[in-house]
């Protein structure tokens, strides 16, 4: 390797003069962000990140073949409560559940929540070592679990994408 070629891509080993360059690469070719939360645990993947769901989605659909991964299912609901019953019948089938990590954002269109598996993430304990953990443990796998619901609302209406498709957890309890 020359002086010039110092960064390589750790997914492909393409050689580039600069770290940005590897980045910019990684953007472009592999769908990944290099300043992200979102990481894929597979080995092959050296702990590849993600900024966001969608790119996170593509990368397990298009690397490894996750099936219907990126498929979605929208409805439209005229109450809160015809949402949030939908919602329940949902978290039931898939035995998850899934809870809003932010409140509600304001946008152009409305207000919009979103629900993420709550399978996502690691567990951090809030106690000081003075309560016991329940005897179950935690519902967290450690990874990101690409399923989640993008909730819409305006006018009155509510609208939800649903990404069905879990990944990276058993299905557990949603009590």
């Amino acid at each position: 390797m020359t002086s010039a070629a110092r960064f390589a891509c750790t997914l492909c080993n393409k050689n580039f003069s600069s770290a940005s360059n590897v980045q910019t690469h990684k953007r472009a070719r592999h769908g990944v962000e290099c300043r992200a939360s979102i990481t894929c645990h597979v080995v092959e993947c050296s702990g590849v990140k993600f900024s966001s769901l969608t790119g996170y989605r593509n990368h397990l659909d298009s690397i490894h073949h996750v099936p219907s991964v990126c498929d979605s299912v929208e409805k439209t609901f005229s109450t809160r409560e015809e949402l949030v019953s939908w919602k329940t019948d949902e978290e039931k089938k898939a035995t998850a559940r899934f809870v809003m990590k932010t409140g509600a954002s304001k946008t152009s269109t409305g207000v919009r929540s979103l629900y993420y598996c709550n399978c996502s993430g690691h567990f951090v304990s809030q106690s000081a070592g003075k309560c016991q953990i329940k005897s179950q443990g935690s519902s967290r796998s450690g990874q990101s679990c690409p399923a989640c619901m993008i909730v819409n609302e305006r006018g009155g209406l509510f609208t939800a994408t649903y990404f069905p498709t879990h990944y990276c957890h058993e299905k557990s309890s949603a009590t």
